[in-house]
């Protein structure tokens, strides 16, 4: 319908935009219910049906506050501001323009709050996220301490294994050196002993 406004025929403007309005309303659309009654106004002021047009605007306003569509309201009374000015009524169009400054600034703060909602809460998912990160960085480093000491105790185990079996070898070959010297003192002594028989056997024979 815009279109056909734009080429200056409102005609085609008022009834395309009627039909879309009850296509919307059945649908439960009323955003887009809205944005049609203004340009039905627009058509009917085009047309000079002022009254109308007013009405239209008017109805909008109710529908979109039923609503809560709060979103639509700087349009709406930005199309009843000139519907308003092409009828001649300027109190109404003065209304009218305070009422779109008001809903502008409304709408402004809302996205303001809404973006700085928006911004604490990916700046809190952010310091979770690092908090997260910063956890599983102590652990990382507690699991690294944790295998640097066992890998420290192996070590300590196996120079003391090293030791024990050195002091062991030691022991053993002390041990079997011990008893082949006393084992040799014993042959030495039992070869002596029985040289001194055959000595004295030999002494024996020759009286």
């Amino acid at each position: 319908s815009s279109l056909y406004l734009e080429r200056g025929e409102p005609e085609k403007a008022l009834a395309l935009s009627e039909n879309s309005l009850k296509i919307e309303l059945a649908a439960g659309k009323y955003a887009h219910a809205a944005l049609s009654r203004i340009n039905i106004a627009s058509a009917l002021s085009r047309l000079g049906r002022h009254k109308q047009a007013l009405a239209s605007i008017d109805e909008a306003i109710a529908d979109s506050n039923r609503a809560g569509l709060e979103s639509v309201h700087e349009t709406l009374y930005q199309a009843q501001m000139e519907v308003a000015d092409a009828a001649g009524d300027l109190p109404l169009a003065l209304r009218a323009a305070r009422k779109a400054i008001e809903a502008t600034a409304k709408l402004v703060d809302q996205q303001t709050r809404r973006t700085i909602t928006e911004m604490e809460a990916r700046y809190q998912a952010a310091e979770q996220t690092r908090a997260i990160e910063r956890l599983d960085q102590q652990q990382k480093i507690r699991e690294l301490e944790l295998a640097r000491s066992q890998e420290e105790n192996d070590r300590q185990a196996a120079q003391l294994a090293r030791q024990n079996l050195w002091l062991w070898l030691v022991t053993v070959t002390t041990t079997a050196l011990l008893l082949v010297s006393i084992l040799m003192f014993v042959l030495w002594r039992a070869s002596r002993g029985h040289a001194e028989r055959m000595r004295w056997l030999a002494d024996i024979d020759g009286l």
